[in-house]
């Protein structure tokens, strides 16, 4: 027996040390209800655990986020839905302004206090209408401070010219005029019968336009409290003043009939069938006493006018015809309007050439026009025209033999004017015409102040529109002005800034356009950008002088020369170039998930709705025909608000959706990772018990252990 080491004793106190560190934890994991309270526990389970902590709580966040963004599209629809009812009543003003009803002085000024208070109001709910601070329909949601533009023009110092010999105006393409039949201009109109119940004459007038296409009226006078019919007008036309028709006059003269030249009568023949009458053209008529035939081209443009009438007697008169003719014509019955379609009159013609032809006027100094003109040329064809002033020298034409043959000098004097510039000018363009070194076909003729009418000739005109392959020339290739270069171009450039890069202010999605075309900056090169658009893929580290290089790299390879990045700026170098740029930004973003990833963000962008910004600023129903034109432009506008409204619906509903996939994403997560770090009771609880009668027992027995040495005391006795 020993007593310096009871092994029993140390044996039962660790199991007992043990058993109570087994207690603890299994009471620490009952007491938090986790199984993992500390990295010890499972370090692998307490990694994944956190992870998915953090995933749950960014899809919880992404939820509320979404949430606000639905808030934010519909206070912006909100107020569109405003816009929406303003534009409405815009457009019924307009049409209410447009009938014929109202005055424009009384009524149609007071119609458009309304509208321009309307449009006050949409700017109003433009500039105001935020969501939290953020400006959402004044365009601000769009604007980007990440790239600075500038419309700019840069210029080389240009090698040294001749200048223009003028400028070319008056451009004519040529065509066939194919031959026509007669066409007789017919018109038949709603002339019913009709009572002035004023006690005044009134009078009926018709507008008519006489053989040299001028205006012209006849007017027929109805007797104060007298009824006429409409064969009584159509014998006034024949007879003049008759019945109830107390005068008739044709263009401000008394009506005198029988066909006096000129007049209506000499014109048109009129007949009535029932309530309608018919004014005809006469076909290939002679203006009486003249000789010559009418020129059918110009007559026409019939029409009734019934101002004078008082309004009511018109009305009644026009129900009556309604009743009648209700449902026999498309065309709207009124008492004066058409009853058919109107015909135009054109006489018969045999087929004719219309010649191309573009006129240039020449630029040349008041004084010596001649010795302004030295050195300078214009193309015709195939030939250049250099005009040589008092055989002073020739600069910039060609070396090479073959090339100089396709030049003709013209010589001037020093002291000529222009006049007669252009008409030594046009007399070696028509000498060319045709022959060895002819110019393809093209004459000139010249008239005073120096103009000259550069065309086709009448049979080449005739040989290439005989041609059925062949349609009208385009005059525009006629003739060019011809600059020859006469010193070499200087190497200094210039240079100017096209746009400026901040690049802690650059966002995903953010564009440039440069003359029309789109360049759009992603931070992923898997990332899409719109139909059309270049795409330029940059970090978020890339420094303003980086991303400057980028574009400038961009623009090269889309064959803008002369682009080069220059510090934080793209620049262009190039000859008289002109490049205009703007920047859009990506919008407002919404984090819709957990991760930074691009298709973890949503980008929202709300136009101005401003009344400038759709169109509406200028609009002014004051008059009858800006009413007429205001209709369009608001519908206009209406489309442009219902698409900006689409837009925001269409946001909303992917954020409905966006809502559920997070709400179900977090749920399925929440479950996992209870799954990984939650305890279970039960199991817990059973070793809890197991445990706890351990420690129970551990402790009997070590004091059990505890009592052995004692027996050595027996044998000291």
């Amino acid at each position: 027996m020993r007593i310096q080491h009871n092994i029993a004793a140390l044996n039962a106190y660790r199991q007992l040390g043990n058993n109570n560190n087994t207690v603890s934890k299994n009471l620490e994991k009952l007491s938090s209800g986790y199984r993992i309270n500390r990295a010890g526990d499972d370090a692998a389970g307490l990694a994944i655990s956190e992870k998915m902590r953090a995933q749950i709580t960014g899809l919880e966040t992404a939820q509320k986020n979404a949430n606000d963004g639905i808030s934010l599209v519909q206070t912006a629809e909100g107020a569109l839905t405003e816009v929406h009812s303003m534009l409405n009543r815009m457009v019924e003003l307009a049409d209410q302004s447009a009938n014929a009803t109202y005055q424009d002085n009384v009524d149609r000024e007071n119609l458009q206090k309304e509208v321009t208070s309307l449009k006050a109001e949409i700017n109003r709910i433009s500039d105001s209408t935020n969501f939290n601070g953020i400006n959402l329909l004044d365009g601000s949601v769009n604007q980007t401070k990440a790239i600075t533009t500038a419309a700019i023009t840069v210029k080389t110092n240009p090698a040294e010219t001749t200048k223009a010999l003028g400028a070319f105006d008056k451009v004519t393409s040529g065509k066939k005029e194919a031959a026509t039949a007669a066409v007789d201009y017919s018109a038949k109109l709603y002339v019913g019968n009709i009572t002035n119940t004023n006690s005044a004459a009134k009078n009926l007038v018709f507008n008519y336009k006489d053989n040299t296409g001028a205006d012209q009226t006849v007017k027929i006078e109805i007797a104060a409290g007298k009824g006429i019919s409409t064969d009584n007008i159509a014998d006034a036309f024949a007879g003049g003043p008759s019945g109830n028709i107390s005068a008739v006059t044709d263009s401000g003269t008394a009506f005198a009939g029988g066909g006096e030249a000129g007049k209506f009568t000499d014109l048109y023949d009129v007949s009535a069938d029932g309530n309608i009458i018919t004014i005809t053209a006469k076909a290939d008529k002679t203006a009486a006493g003249t000789g010559e035939i009418v020129d059918g081209s110009k007559l026409g443009a019939v029409s009734v006018d019934v101002s004078d009438i008082d309004a009511a007697d018109v009305a009644a008169a026009t129900a009556t015809l309604k009743e009648k003719y209700n449902g026999t014509t498309e065309n709207p019955i009124g008492y004066g309007k058409l009853a058919g379609k109107e015909t135009d009159y054109i006489k018969g013609q045999s087929a004719s050439y219309q010649v191309a032809s573009k006129e240039l006027t020449l630029d040349l100094d008041s004084s010596n026009a001649g010795k302004s003109a030295h050195n300078r040329a214009v193309t015709v064809g195939d030939r250049t025209y250099v005009i040589q002033s008092s055989n002073a020298e020739l600069k910039g034409l060609p070396t090479d033999s073959s090339e100089r043959d396709k030049y003709t000098t013209v010589t001037v004097n020093d002291s000529d004017d222009a006049d007669t510039v252009a008409d030594k000018l046009a007399a070696a363009i028509t000498a060319e015409e045709s022959g060895t070194n002819n110019n393809g076909g093209y004459v000139a003729s010249s008239a005073t102040g120096g103009k000259i009418t550069i065309s086709e000739s009448t049979s080449r005109g005739a040989v290439i529109r005989d041609d059925a392959t062949k349609g009208a020339t385009n005059a525009t290739g006629i003739a060019t002005a011809k600059q020859l270069t006469l010193v070499s171009a200087s190497a200094d450039t210039g240079n100017g800034t096209l746009a400026t890069f901040d690049a802690s202010k650059m966002t995903n999605g953010t564009s440039i356009s440069v003359n029309g075309k789109n360049y759009t900056f992603v931070n992923k090169a898997d990332e899409e950008v719109a139909e059309g658009d270049t795409k330029i893929v940059y970090s978020t580290s890339d420094t303003s002088e980086q991303l400057a290089s980028k574009l400038a790299d961009k623009l090269t390879e889309d064959g803008v020369t002369g682009a080069s990045a220059q510090g934080a700026a793209v620049k262009l170098n190039e000859s008289n170039l002109t490049k205009s740029a703007s920047a859009q930004g990506a919008g407002l973003t919404l984090q819709i998930g957990d991760t930074a990833d691009n298709f973890n963000r949503m980008s929202v962008k709300i136009s101005s709705t401003s009344a400038k910004s759709l169109g509406i600023a200028g609009v002014d129903i004051s008059t009858d025909s800006g009413a007429t034109a205001a209709i369009a432009v608001i519908k206009n506008a209406i489309n442009s608000v219902s698409s900006t409204r689409g837009d925001l619906g269409a946001i909303q509903n992917r954020l409905d959706h966006t809502i559920n996939n997070l709400n179900v994403t977090s749920e399925n997560m929440s479950a996992a990772e209870s799954r990984v770090r939650d305890v279970d009771m039960a199991k817990e609880m059973m070793a809890y018990t197991k445990n706890n009668i351990l420690v129970q027992a551990s402790q009997s027995m070590l004091a059990q252990a505890n009592q052995v040495p004692q027996g050595v005391l027996q044998l000291l006795k």
